[in-house]
């Protein structure tokens, strides 16, 4: 850093922020939004948004025979021979798996969050917590830090407090006003500086607790696909062959994928905290809705889910069977494949938002050092009052997006539901619209 301070970026949030995807807040392209703030905290993102969606799913997967029959649909179980079963059983020990992961990545969907809000705690209660409030852990401390450092007015901003006091310093005309400016630069980078450490640390903490779970799901995607593969040799052998099955379920689930992006982008609206539902064949899926509030996408929407019921649809018992079977498992292969796409770029965000509080320290220190030294001159400051002022609106600009994240970022318990009751509601949305 210079020995003027005359440049405001480089006391501004750093890689705190960033745009919405392709999508606006209600499904439409960010082009035709323009007029509005497409801008949100980091965590508030599409492949966040993701993230979150699938591991919703594993929450709420059947753990036992009785409840997989029930949720799959399959009322009639004298078709399973006991090969099937135990294919079954075996697939329900990974379920297991899945579900415990996910559950421990989430923790207690209905706990009261209000302590994430909170200053202070000890490291043992932040390593107690799961990922997912860790996250929020830190997006409380970034926005207090915020507060702090915003201020409700420039005079109230401790940055711009530092750097008025930068400027006191050196337009000083006595011992005593050199004494009192440079005290307070050390008091304020101080307080900032310790406002920084413990988010620097969680920070980390986070990035190998990501690490930790990308281990647990790439297990969890490799026995799927080794269950998927078994599962369609067995139900070729004892109920006989469909040929391209497979392949139709994976196409048509790749189509109505494509739709689940709009929701990643725009769910951290408030009223789209109850987004999604969980449905056995497609997993984690946009509630309708969402799809009431994005009324020229759902005739098209409609006609993808519908594609799907048809082929997954038979009058023979024994081909019903193994389709339900088949199509369960395929599908539970795609979000497990698809949960881990996910992890590298919750990391890359994490990675991001720890960059930018390194380079927000070095600032700090070097200012911080320059003043705790008597020998060295602290930094000159020749910023204008308009400057000085954008400093200070940035940080209160994202206290705002941190906050409106916190507020939005627990999605409350998802609920399964069928295909075909998926189908009525869709169904019953249009009439209304």
């Amino acid at each position: 850093m210079a020995d003027v301070l005359d440049d405001p970026t480089f006391f501004l949030p750093t890689q705190q922020t960033t745009n919405r995807d392709r999508f606006g807040k209600n499904g439409k392209s960010a082009s035709k939004e323009s007029e509005e703030d497409d801008t949100v905290f980091q965590f508030a993102n599409g492949d966040m948004g993701a993230l979150n969606r699938f591991l919703h799913g594993g929450r709420v997967l059947p753990l036992t025979p009785e409840t997989y029959y029930q949720t799959v649909g399959i009322l009639n179980q004298d078709k399973l021979t006991a090969k099937i079963q135990s294919q079954i059983q075996l697939t329900l020990e990974t379920f297991k798996a899945v579900h415990r992961d996910c559950a421990g990545f989430l923790g207690d969907v209905q706990q009261d969050k209000r302590h994430l809000w909170a200053k202070g705690g000890t490291e043992d209660e932040f390593d107690q917590m799961c990922t997912w409030d860790k996250m929020g852990k830190v997006s409380g401390e970034i926005w207090s830090y915020s507060k702090d450092a915003g201020g409700k007015v420039a005079d109230d901003s401790y940055y711009v407090l530092m750097l008025t006091y930068c400027r006191k310093f050196n337009e000083a005309t006595t011992a005593g006003e050199k004494e009192e400016a440079r005290t307070t630069v050390v008091e304020l980078t101080e307080s900032l500086l310790d406002s920084i450490e413990p988010i620097q640390a969680h920070i980390e903490k986070i990035k190998t607790a990501l690490n930790e779970f990308d281990k647990a799901c790439e297990k969890n995607e490799i026995d799927l696909q080794s269950l998927e593969t078994n599962m369609t040799d067995l139900l070729n052998e004892e109920l006989g062959s469909i040929e391209d099955l497979q392949k139709e379920i994976d196409d048509q689930l790749k189509k109505i994928e494509a739709d689940q992006k709009i929701i990643d982008n725009c769910r951290y609206n408030q009223e789209m905290t109850a987004a999604y539902v969980w449905i056995p064949l497609i997993g984690t899926i946009a509630a309708i809705a969402v799809y009431e509030q994005n009324q020229e996408k759902i005739d098209e929407y409609e006609s993808k889910i519908k594609e799907l019921q048809k082929l997954m649809k038979s009058e023979n018992e024994d081909i019903q069977i193994h389709k339900t079977l088949q199509g369960n498992l395929t599908s539970m292969k795609n979000q497990s494949s698809d949960l881990r796409k996910q992890i590298g770029p919750a990391r890359t965000t994490v990675e991001e938002l720890g960059g930018g509080w390194e380079f927000m320290r070095v600032q700090l220190e070097y200012i911080h050092d320059k003043a705790a030294k008597f020998e060295d001159k602290i930094p000159s400051m020749t910023m204008t009052e308009i400057q000085l002022n954008s400093i200070c609106n940035a940080w209160n600009g994202l206290e705002t997006y941190v906050a409106s994240y916190i507020q939005t970022a627990n999605v409350v318990p998802i609920e399964p539901m069928s295909l075909d009751a998926y189908v009525r509601e869709l169904d019953q949305a249009k009439k209304k619209l």
